[in-house]
């Protein structure tokens, strides 16, 4: 899952920092379509390939001078994967995790790192997911550009598909959005980022 190093650390996940998976923040301009962004990122040297950190379906921008400038980047990391341990208002008493023998609740076939994000959510490449105990609330909102859906990739390598089951989920823009307690998608999300032991 993303070693940058051979102790199988985890990328860094970290806010406003060029030491990260990746800089800047694509909610605006001028960063919305700075690729230096992601060729600055420690993934980068892995893949050097700027398309692989936008979903092809994404046509998503934002209006400049009159023309549509679609974004860089559609996909984010979860908070919980390598992010800031400083950072503990997102799931207090659950540190993120730093290295990957640290994935075990949920076990990595079933912890979530990427994910493709609303455009009216993306912002940095950090997805909050509260879910530590869980919180009914969406902090960052899932894309639904695949028919009700949304693509995920997980710790053990493999990506999967999510159709929503509730009815609200695709209609679901921006951030901080509340959520009836029982919420089927957002408890899945809460088990693809934290189980407590």
């Amino acid at each position: 899952m993303y070693p940058i190093d051979n102790q199988d650390r985890i990328v860094p996940n970290f806010l406003g920092t060029t030491n990260a998976w990746i800089g800047g923040n694509v909610a605006s301009m001028p960063g919305a379509t700075n690729e230096a962004d992601i060729r600055n990122g420690r993934l980068f040297p892995y893949n050097t390939s700027t398309e692989i950190s936008k979903c092809p379906s994404d046509l998503t921008g934002l209006k400049v001078n009159g023309r549509i400038l679609l974004r860089a980047r559609s996909y984010s990391i979860n908070g919980q994967m390598g992010g800031d341990p400083g950072i503990t208002f997102v799931n207090p008493g659950a540190p993120p995790k730093s290295k990957l023998d640290q994935i075990n609740a949920p076990s990595p076939s079933q912890a979530m790192v990427f994910i493709d994000e609303n455009a009216d959510s993306i912002d940095d490449g950090y997805f909050a997911v509260q879910a530590a105990p869980p919180r009914w609330h969406w902090q960052n909102t899932a894309a639904s550009r695949h028919g009700n859906g949304g693509v995920l990739s997980f710790a053990d390598g493999h990506s999967e598909l999510w159709r929503w089951i509730e009815p609200d989920t695709q209609k679901l823009r921006g951030l901080d959005k509340s959520a009836r307690a029982g919420h089927r998608d957002l408890a899945r999300f809460h088990r693809a980022t934290f189980e407590p032991q």
